[in-house]
């Protein structure tokens, strides 16, 4: 079975291994990762791959639509059996799926925000075209209208496997507890604002360092966090970056962490913006076994992961991470729904 996924887009690259793991997990099929010049070096660590196409997109008004036949061309030409969307949103994805694919393609693809699929556009054209829709998280589901349910073929999937990355030295300090805020520091994304205020109001320990694994490039948000960090005299208890972080220094740091922090919480922007979208920070901590610190009130508390987290109140969150003990050799996130096997089997089962 000839197989494409394609990226164009450069925003959801966490998402391809595990794809291809569940793609290459049967002999029969080859693989094409279809690609942007962006993601080359991070797929460069990518195995299993059969071959790949690079693949630039014009997203400039009408050069879309040249884009889109361009890849549709692409497509008729190497006559893929399954072609995989990665972000199904992508402006040139949708303007490719207008034109005519035969009927033995089988078209799959990516929602990364559910809120989309109630859209007049997905309802009335995306949905006509593709087999199935993958989202990434059981808990969206309750975020999807039912007439969408009803009609449309949704699987869902975690993106929790990611390539051996080279190893990197890191010092840590034998007491040090890290704990992990993954991602491009974004207010609008996660409850900073929180997290100084418990601080201020618990204090830290000393041991305890946090790390804000993505960069800072926000000259209001920067200014933000230096200023709070100055102010309460945590220089020793951040780990900030204000440039690019590559894909090996990123996973080496979550390998070194102890603890997962999301930062979303109720009241906050980012409580209304996770009930549509997942956040990779959920499939981080499911990759690497570490543990997640979770809000109470989150509406996850049905997630897969819920019953592994450490729960805290969000005003007094700096009260409960300063009780933290290092945690070696934990099992965690033991669902069957977590498993391999479950995944591939579920993920797989629309290509036939």
């Amino acid at each position: 079975m000839k197989i494409a996924l394609i990226e164009i887009d450069s925003s959801h690259d966490e998402c391809l291994y595990t794809q291809i793991k569940f793609i290459k997990s049967e002999k029969e099929n080859h693989l094409t990762l279809i690609h942007d010049k962006w993601l080359a070096y991070n797929i460069s660590f990518f195995d299993l791959i059969d071959n790949t196409i690079e693949f630039n997109p014009e997203n400039y008004r009408w050069k879309k639509w040249v884009s889109a036949y361009a890849l549709y061309k692409i497509l008729k030409r190497e006559e893929f059996d399954v072609v995989i969307f990665n972000t199904l949103n992508s402006s040139v994805v949708k303007k490719l799926l207008l034109f005519p694919f035969g009927r033995n393609v089988k078209l799959l693809g990516i929602i990364h925000n559910v809120k989309k699929l109630n859209s007049f556009y997905f309802k009335n054209f995306i949905s006509k075209k593709l087999n199935a829709f993958y989202i990434l998280n059981d808990a969206l589901i309750t975020n999807i209208n039912d007439d969408i349910k009803d009609v449309l073929n949704i699987l869902v999937f975690y993106p929790v496997y990611f390539p051996a990355y080279p190893n990197k030295s890191i010092n840590k300090g034998k007491d040090e507890i890290w704990i992990c805020i993954p991602g491009q520091v974004e207010f609008k994304r996660r409850d900073y604002n929180s997290l100084f205020d418990s601080i201020e109001k618990y204090g830290i320990n000393a041991n305890v360092k946090f790390l804000f694994l993505g960069r800072v490039n926000k000259e209001e948000e920067r200014n933000l966090v230096y200023g709070k960090i100055k102010e309460l005299k945590l220089e020793n208890n951040f780990m900030i970056w204000e440039d690019f972080i590559d894909v090996i220094q990123f996973h080496n740091y979550l390998l070194k962490s102890d603890y997962i922090l999301p930062l979303i919480h109720k009241g906050h922007n980012s409580f209304d913006l996770y009930k549509y979208q997942t956040t990779g920070t959920y499939n981080l901590a499911i990759s690497y076994k570490k543990p997640l610190l979770l809000e109470k009130d989150s509406f996850y508390r049905d997630a897969l992961f819920w019953r592994d987290a450490i729960l805290y109140e969000k005003e007094r969150l700096l009260k409960t991470i300063n009780h933290l003990s290092k945690i070696e050799n934990r099992h965690l996130y033991g669902h069957v729904k977590l498993d391999f096997s479950y995944q591939k089997d579920n993920y797989l089962k629309c290509f036939k």
